[in-house]
């Protein structure tokens, strides 16, 4: 006899640059154009002060900037694009790993 269980799947489970982290993808690469624009090592690097400060120009408070890039928080910001593959620590700040980004960046910022 063979049979089978149906299960929801669970919408925050790791999806390499998945869709879950849209808000969060499309706010860092805000925070990358408003800090400038930095490569590091061929690909989008932002530093933790230059993402702090542009949180803090957008009206968030201490509080949550301090959670919302702190890795071990997984549903916030950070936690989010790392758990999802799309960042990856390095120096000071966070490099943009996904493909996808890496190129829609540096497309764009040749263009510009």
């Amino acid at each position: 006899m063979t049979s089978a269980v149906m299960a929801a799947a669970d919408a925050s489970a790791k999806a390499p640059g998945g869709g879950y982290a849209a808000t969060e993808k499309r706010l860092l690469d805000m925070a990358w154009w408003a800090t400038g624009c930095e490569i590091r090592d061929g690909v989008p690097y932002i530093s933790s002060s230059g993402f702090k400060n542009y949180l803090r120009s957008k009206g968030w408070k201490d509080s949550s900037i301090s959670a919302a890039t702190n890795p071990a928080n997984t549903d916030k910001i950070i936690g989010k694009l790392m758990l999802s593959d799309v960042i990856s620590c390095h120096e000071h700040g966070w490099k943009i790993d996904e493909k996808s980004m890496v190129a829609a960046c540096l497309i764009s910022r040749e263009e510009r």
